[in-house]
């Protein structure tokens, strides 16, 4: 995992990280401009820790990689390195300072890099963090749907759903409801 940051006052990076090793022969190594600045040792028990950096002025190119100093065990979990968030502060550019917006009928989470399109039934507009089932009587009948379609004349829908059904009913001037369901076609 690399990435370019570029302060002109300088920062710090903070991450989360958990690193397994069965034999402790594995390490999380974080590099700054090809530069190791640290490795974290594994642990056959590891927990989840807290790193803080600093970093002074300028551009750098920061690595982090996972580094396996014998052979893979056959455990049942393979020796592995897990970082659970990044967050680098001091960034002037090359370091997202904003997010394009997800396209009406797609969503995104904040913790996501990516746009996930809305399932059937559901719908959303721009820049959503998730998807909306659409009300009773109305349908979403594609994937990534920007809204909801009313049902037409004499069919009816549930919440959340994809096509509208005959409601096999008919309601008369007076009032009357006859239900022609049982009736086959």
């Amino acid at each position: 995992l690399n990435t370019t940051i570029s302060s002109p006052i300088g920062g710090s990076i903070v991450f989360d990280y958990v690193v397994h090793c069965e034999d402790y022969s594995c390490q999380l190594g974080f590099t700054i401009d090809n530069v190791t600045t640290v490795s974290l040792a594994g642990s056959a028990y590891p927990l989840r820790r807290k790193m803080i950096l600093a970093f002074p002025p300028g551009r750098f190119n920061v690595t982090w990689s996972f580094n396996q100093h014998s052979r893979p065990t056959a455990s049942l979990l393979p020796n592995r390195a897990t970082i659970y968030n990044i967050t680098i502060l001091g960034v002037s550019e090359d370091g997202a300072a904003s997010c394009d917006a997800c396209p009406a009928g797609q969503f995104s989470s904040d913790l996501s890099t990516s746009c996930s399109t809305c399932p059937k039934g559901t719908f959303s507009s721009e820049n959503s963090a998730g998807c909306t089932k659409c009300r009773e009587d109305t349908i979403a009948p594609l994937e990534g749907s920007s809204e909801c379609i009313p049902c037409g004349t004499g069919t009816h829908s549930g919440e959340g759903a994809s096509s509208c059904i005959d409601s096999c009913s008919f309601t008369t001037a007076s009032g009357a409801t006859y239900n022609l369901a049982p009736l086959e076609k």
